[in-house]
């Protein structure tokens, strides 16, 4: 059995070796090396591109290429995206833009002397009717001298550019500076025959969406994808994948038994047997259920802390939102409380202003069609006055389906601002937008500071109103003045 056993192994590992090729472009005994491609650390990013001749190249599907480090200078920090297209191009004037790159990887490379192979999470299907063009973009926070690749010497055959303050897109026309020392390349190759074409434009349905259900469906690029398998998990950190089939063989899945207003993240592969194709990923969110919706109208003044569950939170820094008693504007005599940010989890309203930080405290509400509806609230910060603006709090009603995240809700979500109010009290009256769609959404108050300036006390809401209008409010109106004669 065990002498069966092995011999059936060798038999898969065989296979699995005859379905791919490596190939090295370059010199290998080369002493050239090169610090601008692929990825530079001379800056904080940095952007290069090199082309590689079809005459040294196979038709495939390309899985992983390496690059031989013979020096280490800087730390592995920043995310690394590279791209592949193949092109028409023999060598490199300037950046290439308008083609069509496949974005085959994204995140962190941990950089060892000697050989580093990058293994993609999308593999490049590439034809052999064009030159094999490959971008390297690091968006990063810090710089350092560079790391050293080895390199063969090949005219026109690089252009990198490296900045602080440039975000570097493959979309978009950059100006760079040609270099002759291309890195030496291993491409790892699989035959087309064998290779497991990943399925495309992985979607959900959301008239499908419901509090425990959700439909997902796929496209497939070649004929051969046939089977699919499909996992899912929630988007929390501890959380592992659930592979729901291995046996899908419909472009479309319906997941059951979810847990509503819960964010899923969803992968799907195509099934090859020995190597099966790389995943796309989307998420969903679920529909909330009645219980988990703010009812309107609706009052809070938060004096009250056995009732406050309606409320969510999404900290993002040392300046978050707490409920508490350390400031209020109560309308009862006794000492009240409310929704406030704070850097000492709730004791003060006090926040830092040298750390950046973007937090949301938000609420979930439905609006129905032919309804009109607005918002009320008192609020008090002193933050940073005007012209600057980095301090400040924004009321927005987002979709549920975007996650409220480390950044600030997008302007065209956005139905107030708060600046300083000199920290006096005000009362605010917002209406939500008369053409907003009838949906789920998060009533999010958020605050962003800066690392600069600013001062004590952050921001306080209290005493928030929620209430619907049968009619829709008057943006103008015109006088028009008659002569009705003497009297």
């Amino acid at each position: 059995m065990k002498r069966f056993l092995s011999f059936a192994l060798s038999i898969i590992f065989a296979l699995q070796l005859s379905a791919q090729t490596t190939i090295t472009i370059g010199d290998s005994t080369s002493t050239l090396q090169t610090s601008f491609a692929p990825v530079s650390y001379a800056y904080k990013n940095s952007y290069s591109q090199t082309i590689y001749p079809s005459s040294a190249l196979i038709p495939g599907g390309i899985v992983s290429m390496s690059y031989h480090c013979n020096a280490i200078n800087a730390t592995p920090e920043g995310t690394i995206k590279i791209y592949m297209a193949e092109v028409s191009n023999s060598n490199i004037t300037n950046f290439v833009s308008g083609v069509d790159f496949v974005e085959v990887y994204s995140g962190p490379i941990q950089w060892v002397l000697g050989w580093n192979q990058i293994t993609f999470t999308t593999p490049f299907v590439y034809t052999g009717t064009g030159n094999l063009l490959i971008a390297a973009i690091r968006d990063g926070d810090t710089y350092s001298i560079s790391n050293y690749y080895k390199a063969s010497f090949a005219p026109n055959s690089v252009v990198y550019h490296y900045a602080d303050n440039i975000e570097y897109d493959v979309n978009n026309n950059h100006s760079g500076t040609v270099n002759h020392n291309r890195p030496v390349i291993k491409l790892t190759i699989a035959d087309l025959d064998s290779y497991c074409h990943p399925i495309t434009n992985l979607t959900f349905d959301t008239e499908s969406i419901t509090t425990t259900s959700a439909t997902v469906s796929w496209d497939i690029l070649d004929e051969s994808s046939t089977t699919f398998g499909l996992a899912y998990k929630t988007d929390s950190p501890s959380s592992t994948w659930t592979t729901l089939s291995t046996n899908i063989t419909e472009h479309s899945y319906t997941l059951t038994d979810l847990n509503p207003y819960t964010r899923y993240q969803v992968k799907v592969w195509t099934v090859c047997g020995l190597i099966n194709s790389e995943a796309e990923q989307t998420e969903i969110v679920t529909l909330p259920t009645e219980e988990l919706l703010t009812s309107i109208p609706y009052f809070q003044d938060f004096d009250d802390l056995t009732s406050i569950s309606e409320w969510y939170f999404s900290n993002h820094g040392v300046n978050q939102w707490h409920i508490g008693t350390a400031v209020d504007n109560t309308t009862i005599e006794e000492d009240g409380s409310a929704l406030y940010i704070s850097n000492d989890n709730g004791t003060t309203n006090n926040y830092t202003n040298n750390s950046i930080s973007v937090s949301h405290a938000y609420t979930l509400i439905e609006t129905i069609a032919d309804s009109y509806y607005g918002i009320s609230f008192d609020v008090k910060l002193q933050g940073e006055s005007t012209p600057y603006e980095t301090d400040y709090l924004t009321v927005s009603l987002v979709p549920i389906a975007e996650k409220l995240s480390a950044n600030m809700p997008s302007s065209n979500r956005v139905i107030g601002k708060v600046l300083t109010t000199n920290n006096q009290w005000e009362r605010i009256t917002l209406p939500f937008p008369q053409d907003l769609e009838p949906s789920f959404y998060q009533l999010a108050f958020s605050w962003r500071n800066n690392e600069e300036n600013g001062q004590s006390p952050a921001v306080a809401v209290d005493n928030i109103n929620l209430f619907s209008t049968p009619c829709a409010r008057v943006n103008e109106f015109n006088v028009t003045m008659e002569d009705a004669g003497e009297r």
